[in-house]
Order: structure tokens, then sequence, then C-alpha cells
């Protein structure tokens, strides 16, 4: 397995972050320290030394809260490479959620 250093970071659109999962791992998002935290209206997750399985791209699953019609970004930082820019796989639905469902080449 290789280990990674991550940013994740989501925009000030995003209210609350529901699910997060890195890989196979379930990071609770209102628990873990090492989940998201608010700084300057942004969610950010930083990850050192994260343990990325032998496929050779991060699996990451993000369940988001916004407002409805709306929508929102992802920008992950691995490594020292240039931040890479997701949009959801739809805009806030009518109750207000969105998801992120990426597979990231490494």
């Amino acid at each position: 397995m290789k280990s990674v250093n991550l940013i994740v970071e989501l925009d000030n659109r995003v209210r609350d972050v529901e699910f997060y999962r890195l890989e196979d791992v379930e990071i609770e998002p209102s628990v873990d320290e090492e989940s998201f935290h608010l700084d300057e209206g942004r969610w950010i997750a930083i990850h050192s030394d994260f343990k990325i399985e032998d496929d050779d791209d991060l699996d990451i699953t993000i369940i988001v809260t916004g407002n409805p019609g709306t929508s929102c970004e992802l920008t992950v930082k691995i490594d020292n490479e240039e931040p890479r820019k997701f949009q959801p796989f739809k805009p806030f639905s009518s109750n207000g959620r969105a998801i992120f469902s990426e597979e990231i080449a490494i």
C-alpha cells in the first residue's frame, strides 16, 4: 500500500457533510478528528500518510447538504500535486443533498 498526504476541501456553499468515505474507510463527519472542520466558511479535511489501495486511485464518496438547485465544488490535493477540482454528480437536490463519488488517479 502506498501512503499519501491529502487535503480535501468543500467550498462555502456546503452547509454540512453527512457522509465521508476514503477508500474503504468511513470517517464520521462530526466525530472523527481526521474529518472536516470549518475554516473561513470552507470545509477542510487533512489526512497525513493515508493508505491507498494498490489500484493506484483514491476512491472518495462524500454526501453534503446545501441550498436546493445550487451546486458546490470539491478540491482534492494529493501530496505536492496541483489541486484537482470536481463537481457533484448533480446540483443539490430538492432535499438539499449532493453526492461526490470519484476515483482519482494517483
